[in-house]
């Protein structure tokens, strides 16, 4: 059986929380969005897609091979704005400051899951920071024009292997493993 993987950062429940309140700007709030539930705001470091449920194992080893060296480090989200592209854009969400040790820890994974045999597509557009907060329904983002520099600092305390079930409603997303950083 297959399940479809990704490798996120969890955000904590206060960083959720501030998060939450972006929903009522005024130029969002009319807009047919919908919008990400609260338990599912992650920042993904890699998307495995569909994986054997066999490599599992395989997938933990070297998540916990890449981990080896990494403490917790601080992650500083700057701005809401539109993605992942602004002539056709299709989320809405929130970017971080580019950041070295996730750069370092994403490089580190592809590497060890490769070496481990696990294969993957690779993102074409270079990699971003962000937390998608709502997704258009259709093309209600063309021609808007939304920006805001925000300043929301925390510290990535673990690493999670996720599953994402597709559902009518939306993803689900089920933990099914948890690294802390230390």
């Amino acid at each position: 059986m297959k399940k479809r993987l990704f490798i996120a950062i969890p955000i904590p429940e206060e960083i959720k929380n501030e998060i939450i309140l972006y929903k009522k700007e005024k130029k969002l709030k009319k807009l047919n969005l919908k919008w990400q539930a609260r338990e599912n705001l992650h920042i993904t470091i890699l998307f495995l897609g569909w994986q054997d449920e066999n490599k599992i194992d395989s997938i933990i080893s070297a998540i916990q091979k890449s981990l080896f060296g990494f403490k917790p480090f601080l992650i500083e989200l700057n701005l809401i704005c539109l993605g992942p592209k602004r002539e056709n854009p299709r989320l809405i969400w929130i970017q971080g400051k580019k950041n070295l040790e996730i750069e370092n820890l994403r490089n580190k994974l592809i590497r060890n899951l490769e070496n481990q045999n696990i294969f993957f597509q690779k993102e074409k557009r270079s990699f971003q920071i962000h937390i998608t907060i709502a997704r258009a329904r259709g093309k209600e983002l063309y021609g808007v024009f939304f920006q805001k520099e925000i300043f929301i600092p925390f510290s990535a305390q673990k690493i999670v292997l996720f599953e994402s079930i597709l559902k009518k409603t939306g993803a689900e997303y089920k933990i099914i493993k948890s690294f802390i950083l230390n």
